[in-house]
């Protein structure tokens, strides 16, 4: 695959690894908000070569992910596996420190540079992929999701390739780490290495999730950005039926960040506050990345806690689409139980998608998501009695927070479509 005469804008993407998800969903939605123009995408390797969305026209060529840590791979999700990969990370830190203090004894302008060089090491197959792309000039590259290393590679790489050499970067910044600083005019920097760092970002744009990292960014980097959202082309939002059941939903993965494990105990609360005269109350548990046993084990413990007015349907393994969409369709109530600290800064699909489509929220307290909430369509709690106590009283008032919803679904899908990058480059 190379660029075409017509074709200006390269995608790339090396965290779209799957067929399915967020990250695929953001590519389509990009496809679709700029349309006509081509897009020409790269992806990650471990998708098959011709499973992708119709019209996307991806090649799968990357081997690593924004979320990978060089030498380290993927962040794995248990717990112990966990802290064994922060341990790994650590050592692998004070490695680089040390790399840095020989940069330095050797001068000055090697010390400055050593951490932005340092792409090198996490993004060897940047260079090889571009020189096989490109075969035509670009005047915009896309990076839906990014991380330092990969913008300070294409920096790099845009002053040494003439095809790239008049392109505008488009980034967004998906996690928070210690190299952002290289992105930002450093107070102990030189006055001729700041005016390189300047020199550099000409023609970069940088994007985040929320209103919640732009503050952040913007606070402790002094770096300017614009919010380019998860969805830039959210699906119609039609009313639901009206219907005599509260139904509320847990979409996603069983990862520890996502809170499932307080589902259980949540629920605990709700079915022990249940009254004859309750509204009836269904749940739709979704635990996308289990499987085996352990599907068993909680489809046991889930059917344990229903009773007369609490249905619950749990379901294992990755949905299709389509009975997505049907699921997230008949939901009233969104449940995010999240317990990590990056979504108070990050974006969240879920969140997002639910927004969008006039679904209420109950969320974690602190989530990035509350600028996007009120009294009206959402209800913060800090812990799982506050979470339970949200539960039942939107189901005592579903009707008020579904009309609340489908008002704030109008005006969340507006400012969604004011997004700068789409302004950049129609």
């Amino acid at each position: 695959m190379s660029i075409e005469n017509n074709a200006a804008i390269l995608v790339l993407d090396p965290s779209c690894a799957q067929a399915h998800g967020h990250h695929l969903n953001s590519l389509i939605d990009l496809r679709q908000a700029l349309a006509p123009h081509r897009l020409d995408v790269v992806v990650n390797r471990a998708i098959a070569s011709g499973v992708l969305a119709p019209g996307l026209n991806a090649q799968p060529l990357f081997a690593a992910t924004i979320y990978d840590e060089p030498g380290l791979g993927p962040r794995p999700n248990g717990r112990i596996a966990r802290r064994l990969w922060k341990l790994k990370r650590w050592l692998h830190s004070v490695r680089a420190s040390t790399g840095k203090a020989k940069a330095a004894a050797s001068n000055e302008a090697a010390k400055e540079d050593w951490a932005w060089s340092a792409w090198r090491t996490k993004w060897p197959e940047l260079e090889p992929i571009l020189a096989r792309v490109v075969r035509a000039r670009v005047h915009h590259i896309i990076v839906p999701s990014s991380d330092v290393e990969l913008i300070c590679g294409l920096i790099d790489l845009r002053a040494q390739m003439p095809l790239l050499a008049q392109c505008k970067i488009h980034a967004r910044l998906i996690t928070l780490t210690p190299q952002l600083k290289l992105l930002s005019s450093q107070v102990e920097a030189t006055p001729a290495y700041r005016a390189r760092i300047d020199a550099r970002l000409a023609n970069v744009h940088l994007y985040v999730e929320t209103p919640a990292m732009q503050r952040h960014f913007a606070s402790n980097f002094g770096l300017v950005s614009d919010v380019y959202p998860y969805l830039l082309m959210p699906p119609a939002f039609h009313a639901a039926t009206p219907r005599d059941t509260a139904a509320f939903g847990y979409f996603g993965g069983k990862r520890n960040e996502k809170g499932f494990s307080r589902l259980v105990p949540i629920l605990e609360q709700v079915a022990a506050r249940l009254s004859p005269g309750s509204k009836p109350l269904s749940f739709f548990i979704h635990a996308s990345d289990v499987s085996g046993k352990e599907a068993k084990s909680l489809q046991a413990a889930f059917a344990a806690l229903e009773a007369p007015g609490l249905a619950i349907t749990f379901v294992a393994g990755p949905l299709e689409t389509a009975g997505y969409n049907q699921r997230f369709s008949q939901t009233d109530v969104a449940l995010l139980p999240y317990t990590g600290a990056r979504y108070g800064l990050s974006g969240s699909g879920i969140a997002s998608e639910a927004l969008a489509m006039g679904k209420a929220l109950v969320y974690a307290q602190g989530m990035s998501c509350a600028d996007f909430c009120g009294p009206e369509n959402a209800i913060a709690a800090s812990d799982n009695t506050s979470f339970a106590n949200a539960i039942l009283d939107m189901a005592r008032n579903i009707d008020r927070y579904r009309a609340g919803a489908a008002s704030r679904a109008q005006s969340y899908q507006a400012q969604v479509g004011s997004c700068v990058l789409l302004k950049r480059i129609k």
